[in-house]
């Protein structure tokens, strides 16, 4: 039997993955109780080759090869088609789990049953180590509703953007349909984590750091900066009608997690105009085509400030302003 299918979607991760792999191949499990699910979404470097020289020693290594880059969120989704462990468990090839975590998530697992399992996780910068807090003490046995107004309440939205502290049950995700957005860059953790949280009957919390998060200074920046105007324009307008839209369908089913998320929306929508600030006069103007093309709800609106309502709803106004303040930015951060 497969207890977990680990899904690893793989671009540009050559100097972490055998690092990631290692760990993973040396926890308290058998290789037959597991899978590992590579997904290489077009990676420009080694990745596939190194994922390759694994496979000649590892039977359960599994390499599913796009033809076309999904980004992170397609890249899981094709995955989460080929899993066939009870539970997937998403890890990014350049982070690590913990050592003998799985032993503590399977314990978890055969005594309660729960359908998402969450854990806290501690980030690795410039050789120093820290652990997120997110998750005090153990729970067990709540639905998930009622896990997030006793866990997270009005800071919801805030703490829900890393799938990757949590495992899910294959059924739950599959039974419901629930998958990532792709060709995203934010906020699909997000969307993904909330639906599959909040249909769940059973989640429990072990409190333990059991996935460890590597942030580099070039990958902080390369999040903020990386990318087309259309993809920021997914990864912020899109990714949050896709929210609002979910907000909308469970209002009368989970009132109060439908409040909270009317309290972090507006911080999830207004960092669009920071992104933007960063990004190119061209990347921009790919930006105002996709805005043109597709104008954003009228509740989305309604989340944002004064600012970023200026640059949506008055587009020659809101290029302008963007420009000038890129220009100052870029003056400050060179």
């Amino acid at each position: 039997m497969i207890r977990i299918s680990y899904i690893l979607p793989v671009y540009g991760v050559e100097k972490y993955i055998s690092e990631c792999l290692d760990r993973i191949y040396s926890q308290d499990l058998p290789e037959s109780d597991y899978e590992v699910i590579c997904v290489d979404d077009c990676s420009p470097d080694r990745s596939n080759e190194i994922i390759r020289q694994y496979q000649q020693k590892h039977d359960n290594l599994i390499l599913i090869e796009h033809k076309i880059n999904k980004m992170s969120g397609g890249a899981r989704n094709t995955g989460i088609r080929n899993a066939k462990g009870e539970y997937v468990w998403f890890v990014d090839p350049d982070d690590l789990i913990s050592h003998n975590s799985v032993s503590q998530i399977i314990d978890v697992c055969e005594k309660e049953n729960p359908d998402v399992i969450c854990f806290n996780y501690s980030v690795l910068k410039n050789n120093s180590e820290s652990v997120d807090k997110c998750f005090k003490k153990e729970l067990h046995n709540l639905k998930g509703v009622s896990f997030i107004e006793k866990q997270f309440g009005k800071e919801l939205i805030y703490h829900l953007g890393y799938a990757v502290r949590s495992v899910y049950r294959l059924q739950l995700v599959m039974d419901n349909n629930i998958r990532f957005p792709e060709n995203m860059r934010f906020g699909q953790d997000t969307t993904f984590m909330m639906q599959a949280i909040v249909v769940a009957d059973k989640v429990a919390v072990i409190p333990d750091a059991l996935y460890r998060y590597r942030q580099t200074d070039s990958q902080v920046t390369s999040q903020l900066n990386r990318g087309s105007g259309k993809l920021i324009y997914f990864s912020t307008i899109g990714a949050a009608e896709m929210i609002i839209n979910w907000r909308n369908s469970i209002v009368d089913s989970a009132k109060t997690v439908a409040h909270f998320l009317d309290d972090g929306l507006p911080w999830f929508i207004n960092r669009l105009f920071i992104r933007l600030v960063k990004t190119s006069h061209k990347e921009r103007k790919e930006f105002y085509n996709m805005l043109r093309d597709t104008r954003p709800s009228r509740q989305l609106v309604n989340y944002m400030n004064r600012v970023n309502r200026i640059i949506v709803k008055n587009p020659f106004i809101g290029s302008v302003l963007l420009d000038v303040l890129s220009v100052f930015y870029k003056i400050k951060h060179a």
